[in-house]
């Protein structure tokens, strides 16, 4: 069952393939609540978009235990551009051998992609503990506001995973309470310059079962940022930096030093630490996957309450016209 309100082209979203000429199309999905919807066949248990020029919007939304046979538990996005804004996926999933819990989405990397209160929880939860990767964002510029990933259970990439984006720019976000074999934040960029940053994160309580690569995977031509972040308590490596570099500033790093990286790397791979703060010090910003529990609770309320009534409508007016 879903119920939606004030969503544009919402019966266009499973119909889009290569062969269409849709171009330009906007896609506007706003005040939405998917409860339980699957896909048999094909990629994106609620969203499968796949042609150029589709820019699309989804805004005020709920995926709630949606899933799909094939990868993208909720959406599967191959186009131009994307934008997400107080949208929370709760226990979604893909079938056994498949990927992208959440999604999977390609942009062009001519445009700027914002993510705002986009928050990730038990996607999937242990029961699904045997899938991988919660979300994989490919390409475009790509910008992260108060985001979370957090509880996921999953066999790797537990948290988000980022290929070749043209810009990154991840801030006040929170990433915690993952579990998987391996990296909870996966960056591969192959450009050489551009803006690579993470700013005001929260990584902690992540828990990986193998010890050769790190809480965050950095592989990259260029240098990726740390600022004003904490980092506190995964169970294992903090960095693998297989290529490029990382610099660190401003943060609090609670971790035994031996753990904290890849083992020579932290020479050969520039890997710096400057003015880390105090407990005391540190301005503890932290979005919770809290509001993906309450949002859910509180649209499942309303649109419990709202269906009920279109159902008692329906009821009585099939009543009336038979008396």
């Amino acid at each position: 069952m879903f119920v939606c309100f004030f969503a544009v082209c919402l019966s266009q979203l499973n119909c889009l393939s290569q062969n269409e000429a849709h171009i330009n199309l906007n896609i506007d999905i706003d005040d939405c609540y998917f409860s339980r919807t699957f896909s048999r066949a094909g990629k994106g248990g609620v969203v499968s978009v796949i042609n150029a020029g589709i820019q699309m919007k989804i805004s005020q939304s709920v995926f709630y235990n949606c899933s799909a046979n094939d990868h993208g538990g909720v959406i599967w996005f191959v186009s131009q551009k994307i934008g997400f804004y107080s949208v929370c996926a709760f226990n979604c999933f893909t079938s056994p051998t498949y990927r992208y819990e959440f999604g999977y989405i390609d942009v062009s990397d001519s445009t700027e992609n914002h993510y705002s209160l986009l928050s990730l929880a038990q996607c999937p939860s242990q029961k699904y503990s045997d899938r991988s990767q919660p979300c994989q964002i490919y390409r475009g510029n790509q910008m992260l506001y108060m985001c979370n990933s957090s509880d996921n259970c999953v066999d790797y990439h537990s948290g988000f995973v980022f290929v070749s984006p043209k810009s990154l720019d991840v801030m006040f976000s929170t990433f915690s309470n993952n579990k998987g074999s391996n990296t909870c934040l996966y960056v591969s960029v192959t450009a050489t310059s551009g803006s690579y940053y993470f700013k005001n994160l929260n990584v902690f309580n992540n828990y990986q079962s193998k010890t050769t690569e790190g809480v965050f995977y950095i592989n990259t031509k260029t240098t990726i940022t740390f600022e004003s972040c904490l980092l506190s308590k995964n169970n294992q490596i903090l960095f693998f930096v297989f290529a490029g570099s990382v610099s660190i500033s401003h943060s609090l790093i609670q971790h035994i030093p031996s753990k904290l990286f890849s083992g020579s790397l932290i020479y050969s791979n520039n890997v710096s630490i400057s003015e880390v703060a105090s407990i005391q010090s540190y301005n503890y910003n932290y979005y919770s996957p809290r509001y993906c529990y309450e949002k859910i609770s509180s649209q499942t309320i309303r649109y419990d309450f709202q269906y009920s009534r279109l159902l008692l409508i329906n009821i009585l007016s099939i009543l009336f016209s038979i008396l």
